[in-house]
């Protein structure tokens, strides 16, 4: 048996995990892979057992769920059936640290059926505050869900990318690479010996969506999530496929879809901000430091937009952002000023920035907003 991966074996309800520890570089055992240690596994208490879950297909668009709302593409269906060995996709983590998100909890996913019945699934999570690197299995038809919305951390401002395999015995491999350094991840026996790749999965007398990328939200703080998702290079069997979008029931207006050759937007905001130049997501300061000045891109996804903006800032600390309205594409440089008897420590400042009109009371609204972390030392 293979050390330091999930088994479920015949689909029995009971499973074994044997852990190895974190290693820069992934170590092998009896030719597996052996990622990072788990986070604790969900329980209704800390996660509300909030498992993703497949999409019915009852014409179009499909309905949604309960009450939450998916947003994505599918396989196109002009294109054929494909039995695959490997299906991947490149996800960047929002540059924003959302610790202070405990009310949150959404997933970001690749996901396909395979050929025994299960429901496979690799991302991200924003798991009440969070960025997580998720996975999903499942017993026949999607009966019982095996997951972990929070596996490991993952980096905000990082590039990754996920990985499904199928390999030797029935295992499924998960796999996280930051270019191309292997991250984590974790084996299953699955008793799988392809992914089915189609636009539509039929089993117990229900059709689900198959090979998708998608958002699939539950609790947000405003009626989308505070950004933006782009799936680059979706492949199969390492090769673009051609996708097409959909939303369900209860998806907001504002949410837009658009793909290309293998890549899915979900525009969840009309714009977005990003550090530019040398600037960056997490900053390392002498105490005492005066001030510090960064600079912050913004860029159009939908429709035209006038930002303002408003920050959220630790005591005696302030963010000079933009003047007025302007319309993006645009840079700014804006500028830190740092209390001057602030101790030694970790802070977090937030600028916010809002399409058309003025922030409400204490920077709340439909925004979009970035993260600088400053650690004084």
């Amino acid at each position: 048996m293979h050390r330091g991966q999930w088994v479920a074996v015949g689909w029995a309800v009971a499973i074994g995990l044997c852990v190895l520890g974190l290693s820069a570089a992934p170590t092998v055992a009896n030719g597996a892979r052996v990622g990072p240690s788990p986070a604790d596994a969900p329980t209704p208490a800390a996660a509300g057992a909030l498992h993703s879950a497949p999409i019915l297909v009852h014409g179009a668009p499909p309905p949604t769920v309960i009450s939450h709302w998916y947003a994505g593409s599918y396989l196109a269906p002009s294109v054929a059936n494909i039995s695959a060995r490997e299906v991947s996709v490149q996800l960047t983590v929002p540059s924003a640290n959302i610790s202070s998100e405990t009310n949150q909890f959404y997933y970001v996913l690749l996901s396909v059926w395979d050929n025994a019945g299960s429901y496979d699934q690799i991302g991200i999570a924003n798991s009440f505050g969070t960025w997580g690197f998720t996975y999903s299995f499942t017993s026949y038809c999607a009966a019982s869900y095996y997951y972990n919305p929070d596996y490991f951390n993952l980096v905000p401002g990082t590039t990754y990318t996920f990985a499904m395999t199928m390999v030797d015995d029935g295992f499924v491999d998960w796999s996280v690479y930051e270019g191309a350094t292997y991250v984590g991840g974790l084996s299953v026996i699955t008793g799988a010996t392809a992914f089915n790749v189609s636009s539509f999965y039929s089993c117990d007398g229900a059709t689900y969506y198959d090979f998708t990328d998608y958002e699939e939200v539950y609790y947000t703080q405003q009626v989308t999530p505070d950004f933006d998702f782009h799936f680059a290079a979706t492949h199969v069997n390492g090769a673009d496929v051609k996708l097409a979008s959909f939303t369900t029931p209860g998806a907001p207006a504002r949410v837009h879809v658009k793909v290309g050759a293998g890549a899915t937007t979900l525009a969840n905001v009309g714009f977005e901000l990003l550090y530019t130049g040398t600037s960056g997501v997490l900053v390392s300061l002498p105490v005492g430091t005066a001030s510090y000045i960064f600079t912050i891109r913004t860029e159009e996804i939908d429709g035209a937009s006038h930002l303002t903006g408003c920050s959220r800032t630790s005591p005696g600390w302030n963010i000079r952002s933009w003047p007025g309205t302007p319309s993006p594409p645009f840079d700014r440089s804006v500028t830190l000023t740092i209390n001057a008897s602030a101790p030694a420590g970790d802070y977090l400042e937030y600028l916010y920035a809002y399409n058309a009109g003025t922030a409400g009371p204490g920077c709340t609204g439909p925004y979009t907003f970035v993260t600088l972390e400053v650690i004084l030392v």
